[in-house]
């Protein structure tokens, strides 16, 4: 089970221990979606923000949106299906995000 929250935080919990990652961004997070434990996607901050964990580490992946609104949602049923929303109903977005 992933978690995502305020000052880029990122937990894990593996059925018996939560463990802590590091984003590289303070900004506040708001969902997170996986498709396993070396795929998982994260939204939030501004300008589109999507991070994507790769099993080792996370990394910043261009959204292909400008809108300064916050994404607040993704949901994918694979890597090249994913859907990210925003927080004011304007932004949705569908595909693969660019690594």
């Amino acid at each position: 089970m992933w978690a995502v929250g305020v000052d880029g935080s990122i937990l894990h919990y593996n059925g018996f221990t939560w463990s802590s990652f590091s984003s590289g961004t303070t900004d506040i997070l708001f969902g997170v979606w996986a498709s396993s434990g070396a795929d998982v996607w994260a939204v939030g901050g501004a300008n589109g923000m999507i991070l994507h964990y790769n099993g080792s580490s996370w990394s910043t992946v261009f959204s292909g949106t400008t809108s300064p609104n916050f994404l607040t949602g993704i949901w994918g049923s694979s890597s090249s299906d994913l859907w990210a929303v925003g927080d004011t109903g304007d932004t949705i977005l569908h595909g693969t995000p660019a690594g």
